[in-house]
């Protein structure tokens, strides 16, 4: 027999005044897969100082590169990157 115990306790949400959010940029949302969605979503839930958002560079137009690297030279690129399929022709 398993017996399995919990401690919860309840905060106020003042405690803890804002998360600072940390990007994962990926080209084509299909790359990542829900193995890492998951991953994210568990971090997220226990993490009180920082948040993971993934942001998808998913032109349709199949400029979704050309739009990152254009971030990245303004200063405006995520905080992390997933390279995942991408490569160089």
């Amino acid at each position: 027999m398993l017996i399995a115990v919990a401690r919860v306790t309840i905060q106020d949400s003042l405690d803890y005044p804002g998360k600072q959010v940390i990007t994962l940029g990926t080209v084509y949302d299909f790359n990542i897969n829900t193995h890492v969605k998951e991953l994210i979503r568990l971090y997220n839930r226990q993490s009180t100082d920082y948040r993971v958002e993934l942001v998808t560079y998913d032109d349709p137009t199949s400029r979704a590169i050309d739009e990152l690297e254009l971030r990245l030279m303004c200063g405006e690129g995520p905080d992390l990157m997933e390279l995942t399929g991408m490569y160089s022709a």
